[in-house]
């Protein structure tokens, strides 16, 4: 699961890189990319941002929208379908997961 590139320090080994993301990277990949963007997002922007294809963006979209994290708003007068924003537990979420991330750096 684990490129050969592993560093030693202290005794701990620190991965260097990742063959592959777990869903919770991916999650969180996903909802930093939507924080960036107060307007919200769209689709094409996440899936850039976190680096995903269309069929894996409508499955972790689609358990973020039903989990409550985020949710769908439809502008008036564009040609783009909806934009994706943070729901008030989805920026607690964020905040919480960030803080763990500089935690373990």
């Amino acid at each position: 699961m684990y490129t050969s590139q592993n560093v030693i320090v202290s005794g701990v080994i620190l991965l260097s890189q990742f063959k592959y993301r777990d869903r919770a990277s991916i999650i969180v990949d996903i909802l930093a990319s939507i924080a960036r963007d107060p307007k919200g997002t769209t689709k094409t922007s996440i899936m850039r941002r976190a680096n995903l294809n269309f069929g894996q963006a409508n499955r972790y979209l689609q358990h973020l929208l039903l989990s409550g994290l985020i949710r769908e708003e439809n502008p008036l007068g564009k040609q783009e379908l909806c934009r994706y924003k943070l729901t008030s537990e989805g920026f607690k979420t964020v905040n919480r997961l960030d803080s763990l991330r500089d935690t373990f750096r």
